[in-house]
C-alpha cells in the first residue's frame, strides 16, 4: 500500500510529465511519440521511468498486458512504489483520466499485466536508466525541465 504523501507526490510528477509529453514537438525525433498518446506506450513508459527514477522513485516495474477481447493488442504501463501509473491508457477509452496514478485500476485488472524486463537480462534499474538517457540524447532532460516547470505553476 502506497502512503498518501508518496501517492500525491507521484501523481503531481506524473501529471507534469504527461503535460511535457503533450507539449513537446516530436516531429523530427524519429520516435513514434508524434501522435502521443496513440501507439506509444512503450516509449512513454521508458521516458516516464527515467524521469521518475531521477525524482527518487526506485521501485518501478513495467507491466505488459492485453484486453481479453484483443489479445494481440499489448499495452504497457508502470507499477511505481506499488501504484498503477499509466499516461497512455486514455487512447483506448475517452472516459479515462489522462493520467492514472492509483493503488488499483479497474481498467487495468482485465489486462492481466505481467512484469516485463526493462532492459537487458539481470540489468539493474539504475543501469537501464543510464542507457535509456544515453539513447534518448537530451530528450529526457528537456522533458524533465518542462515537467518541473508545469508542476511549479
Amino acid at each position: 500500500m502506497v502512503n498518501d504523501d508518496c501517492l500525491s507526490r507521484l501523481r503531481s510528477l506524473v501529471v507534469g510529465f504527461h503535460g511535457a509529453l503533450v507539449a513537446h514537438d516530436f516531429g523530427d525525433t524519429g520516435l513514434n511519440l508524434r501522435n502521443f498518446p496513440v501507439e506509444c506506450c512503450h516509449h512513454a513508459c521508458k521516458l516516464l521511468t527515467v524521469f521518475l527514477f531521477g525524482q527518487g522513485f526506485t521501485d518501478i516495474e513495467k507491466r505488459v498486458g492485453s484486453r481479453p477481447d484483443d489479445p494481440a493488442g499489448e499495452h504497457l504501463w508502470l507499477i511505481v512504489e506499488g501504484a498503477v501509473v499509466d499516461i497512455t491508457a486514455y487512447q483506448f477509452d475517452d472516459n479515462l483520466d489522462q493520467t492514472i496514478v492509483a493503488e488499483d485500476s479497474p481498467w487495468h485488472t482485465p489486462l492481466e499485466g505481467k512484469t516485463s524486463q526493462f532492459g537487458l537480462v539481470d540489468e539493474s534499474l539504475a543501469d537501464y536508466v543510464g542507457r535509456a538517457q544515453s539513447h534518448y540524447e537530451g530528450l529526457c532532460e528537456q522533458l524533465e525541465g518542462e515537467a518541473l516547470r508545469i508542476i511549479s505553476r
